[in-house]
């Protein structure tokens, strides 16, 4: 059961407003959330704070598991398969049964529009990056043949990574 849970949430024409705010010892979080359609581009953004969010007593977990951080999240969709992501959770920190990590701050940037894909991904001094030639839903479909293809070959427990390449994107 879940409790001092509050949401609440206008919506006027093209734009939604609202927040979320849970007292809840489970998960004490403070999020506000707007998005709107501008000249045909859907914009959303998220931000606030997570507490502590425990997954065991929330029943997401079978094991002790706790997470917290700050949120900033910018979306958009716009046309032509352009989309553009811009998450920032800042002071992350997570807890299992043995011990507490302290992670800071993770960013995470997506642009892809028809014709090309770019992610980057930093996390202290993790830093990844990712490239494409083709848009987003092009990768997604690829991506779910290279999972297919693996799913295959565990179970059969034999991989062949030539196999694999051959449905990423080149």
């Amino acid at each position: 059961n879940y409790q001092d849970i509050t949401l609440e949430a206008s919506l006027m024409q093209t734009k939604i407003d609202g927040y979320l705010i849970s007292k809840d010892p489970a998960v004490p979080l403070d999020i506000i959330f707007r998005a709107d359609s501008l000249q045909g581009d859907y914009v959303a953004t998220v931000n606030g704070r997570v507490e502590r969010a425990d997954l065991l007593a929330l029943n997401f977990m079978q094991e002790p598991f706790v997470v917290g951080t700050d949120i900033d999240i910018n979306a958009t969709l716009g046309k032509e398969e352009t989309y553009i992501l811009r998450a920032h959770l800042d002071s992350l920190w997570i807890m299992d049964a043995v011990r507490s990590y302290e992670l800071g701050d993770l960013i995470l940037n997506l642009d892809s529009d028809n014709s090309r894909t770019t992610v980057d991904f930093s996390s202290g001094d993790l830093v990844l990056g990712f490239r494409a030639d083709t848009s987003l839903m092009s990768l997604a479909g690829q991506f779910g043949a290279a999972a297919n293809v693996i799913s295959k070959q565990i179970e059969e427990r034999n991989i062949d990574m030539e196999q694999i390449q051959d449905t990423l994107p080149a």
